[in-house]
């Protein structure tokens, strides 16, 4: 196997991961905002804390401003969009690679996830859209598990998932 094949496959599964677990992440902090007394709030700024992005983060912590940064923020390397879009573009290059299925998949969601971001900043559609982010990872994840050969690419995708999981 090509080292840049390698590569390609470890990041795709890191951004996979990556945007999974941030649409858990944004979903659960949304869920809470539900459970909490009025006048209380989330301190919305912890979430960008917590994906290590404060240092490219501009703009105050107002639950609109960090979602737009976390979700549709194309220059955020934490966001959404952004992570789905390496994750198509490492895939992209690999596709003789993996199964047809998986670059469907990863590009069908990729392009939802950027047409619906009006959908994504709603209150209303936060939870329609961040649920259908995650189905359409773990969809990808199962795929990969069921068809990809397991050899040595197999490996590495579970090595950059794993990673991704630890970090």
């Amino acid at each position: 196997m090509l080292s840049r094949v390698a590569g390609n496959i470890y990041w795709m599964a890191r951004y996979l991961e990556r945007t999974e677990d941030l649409a858990r992440l944004v979903n659960v902090n949304a869920n809470l905002t539900l459970d909490l007394p009025r006048g209380l709030s989330p301190i919305w700024g912890q979430l960008v804390a917590i994906t290590g992005a404060m240092d490219s983060y501009q703009g105050d912590y107002e639950e609109r401003s960090v979602l737009k940064f976390l979700i549709t923020d194309a220059n955020s390397p934490a966001s959404i969009i952004s992570c789905l879009g390496g994750a198509r573009e490492n895939a992209r290059t690999i596709r003789d690679v993996i199964p047809r299925e998986v670059w469907e998949t990863i590009n069908t969601t990729y392009l939802y996830a950027r047409e619906q971001t009006s959908l994504a900043l709603s209150k209303r559609g936060r939870y329609p859209f961040l649920q259908e982010i995650i189905t359409q990872c773990q969809t990808i994840t199962g795929i990969l598990a069921g068809t990809l050969n397991h050899d040595a690419g197999y490996t590495i995708l579970k090595v950059g998932r794993n990673l991704e999981r630890a970090d």
